[in-house]
């Protein structure tokens, strides 16, 4: 709250009043401010496998009053029993955004392949927008999202590479040689 101090000066007469000055309480609004938040996100597969790649697409929209400048969405992925603490060590990846007006949404997606020796068992996939916090906004709690996935064991992917018979003729009683390859 701001206060407005008017001074009386005597040249203009006194008109009666105990004080010489009048006192006026106003407020100063705030200037608006960007709100970043999600506007929707998908994931290719919840449940995918070993080795597997899941595709992560998600928006990113400013329901603030004001543009949002530069800014990076993190990606993480932790195990369902593990702390979840922002740290590098659960980072798996970035995006930037160079800006964002008001009343306008963006969408972004992001690839992450599950590594072949993971532990199959249930996971999170966690975004977070304005994750370096650049952009002041009106409300910082609404930028970190989560998924759960799923990892399932990988299974063999058995194809035939090759395959031949020694004799494709043969008489009843005959014999013949196959030799078939297979591929995982």
């Amino acid at each position: 709250q701001q206060r407005l101090f008017l001074f009386r000066s005597s040249r203009y007469g006194t008109g009666g009043a105990d004080s010489p000055y009048m006192q006026i309480d106003y407020t100063v609004p705030p200037p608006p401010q960007s709100d970043l938040t999600s506007g929707g996100s998908s994931l290719n597969t919840t449940s995918p496998r070993q080795g597997q790649t899941i595709t992560l697409t998600h928006k990113v929209k400013n329901q603030g009053a004001a543009a949002a400048g530069g800014h990076y969405i993190y990606y993480y992925f932790k195990s369902d029993g593990q702390s979840f603490d922002y740290s590098a060590s659960q980072k798996i990846g970035e995006n930037y955004i160079s800006s964002l007006s008001s009343g306008s949404e963006v969408e972004k997606s992001f690839s992450y392949a599950i590594p072949a020796t993971l532990t199959p068992g249930t996971y999170q996939l966690y975004y977070w927008i304005d994750a370096t916090t650049r952009v002041q906004e009106s409300t910082e709690d609404n930028n970190a999202f989560q998924l759960t996935v799923t990892v399932a064991a990988a299974q063999p992917d058995l194809i035939i590479n090759s395959k031949s018979l020694n004799s494709t003729t043969l008489a009843p009683g005959g014999s013949t040689n196959a030799s078939v390859v297979i591929k995982n």
